[in-house]
């Protein structure tokens, strides 16, 4: 295996001295690419860590929050810490996440703008014709910036995922070295693998969306007095209530699908000590001649593991029915009451309407 002839801190620190233009374009590794074009790449050429994702830095960072820090509210103790020790990046999320929700929202302002000034009956003057150019190019410029800033909230988001994962393994890892053995006689070897390549995992999926659950209330009330303003209060109600009458079914079915996930997890665990246990006496198991009944035991085994997968991946398929019926079902609710109540339905109301559920859909 080849072995870097320079440590970390002697490498080049890309980075950490890369302007912020090349951080939110994802050009600082362009010179690793450029050589790789031409020659193989040592690990020397390989472009070097950041500071802060180096899991020596990171770890000093949260046991040390972890010392000063309390559960807060709902919020565990571990959250407080890691969300501590990443001020920075989280600011950085937080501003990413309420950008990406103004361009969401103003997005709709601009289409249902746009078509109004497309299906307006009136003759067309100089002016009018220039109004559809200005808002086809405000509406070209706005989903512009939300593919933007929405890959730039997304890379930053999954690499503080990658940070949380990476030192909660740390902390793992360490405390696993301090204990006796007498200590580690009640947990299995699959376990502590099970625990560190499956459950840490799960910090890596929350951080994608956790910003979009304090900007989701502000940007409900927000929704709402925009759906008022084009239909009524009345019509505007029935759409934010069937979208949010949605949550308690996504909720159960996430009380389901965890109460899935711990038998899962207590199933792979068995399923893999029985495992470890004949490998570490096939001698004794080949001896005697135990090879089917132990094989029959695992297929036994990995049956009920399967059986419980099978189960959380329909409560999946169930979940995500729900979360794409939610937007067509809460907009034919409204428009059939704003037309009850008199309301004129056109084709700028309506896909304004649309766009304005989808933002609630993605964030609530």
């Amino acid at each position: 295996m080849y072995r870097s002839s320079k440590t970390v801190e002697e490498r080049y620190p890309e980075w950490e001295a890369a302007h912020w233009l090349k951080k939110f374009t994802f050009s600082v590794p362009n010179r690793m690419l450029a050589g790789g074009q031409t020659k193989e790449l040592t690990f020397d050429d390989l472009t070097s860590q950041p500071e802060d994702d180096l899991v020596n830095n990171t770890l000093k960072a949260v046991e040390k929050n972890w010392k000063e820090s309390k559960s807060f509210w709902f919020i565990p103790r571990l959250m407080v810490s890691l969300i501590k020790s990443f001020p920075g990046t989280m600011i950085v999320i937080l501003i990413g996440t309420i950008l990406e929700g103004a361009t969401k929202i103003l997005n709709p302002i601009l289409l249902m703008s746009f078509l109004n000034a497309l299906t307006s009956e009136s003759e067309g003057s100089d002016e009018d014709e220039n109004k559809k150019y200005y808002y086809a190019t405000a509406l070209a410029g706005v989903s512009t910036f939300y593919v933007l800033i929405h890959h730039i909230l997304f890379f930053y988001s999954m690499r503080i995922g990658w940070n949380w994962r990476t030192v909660t393994q740390a902390l793992v890892y360490k405390h696993l070295l301090s204990l006796d053995s007498s200590s580690l006689e009640n947990t299995s070897k699959g376990n502590m693998v099970n625990l560190i390549s499956n459950d840490v995992d799960k910090f890596e999926r929350f951080t994608v969306f956790m910003c979009f659950g304090v900007v989701a209330p502000f940007e409900l009330i927000l929704v709402y007095f925009l759906l008022s303003s084009i239909l009524d209060y009345y019509a505007a109600l029935s759409g934010i209530a069937i979208t949010l009458m949605f949550l308690p079914l996504e909720v159960k079915i996430g009380a389901a699908f965890a109460r899935i996930r711990t038998a899962t997890a207590a199933n792979t665990d068995k399923r893999i000590r029985h495992i470890n246990e004949s490998i570490e006496g096939i001698s004794t198991v080949k001896g005697y001649g135990w090879e089917t009944p132990f094989f029959a035991l695992i297929k036994k085994l990995r049956g009920i593991e399967v059986s419980t997968i099978s189960q959380s991946q329909a409560l999946k398929a169930v979940n995500k029915a729900f979360d794409y019926c939610m937007v067509p079902t809460s907009n034919l609710v409204m428009q059939y009451v704003f037309w009850l109540r008199g309301g004129e339905l056109t084709l700028p109301k309506m896909f304004a309407c649309l766009l304005y559920l989808q933002v609630i859909r993605v964030s609530v």
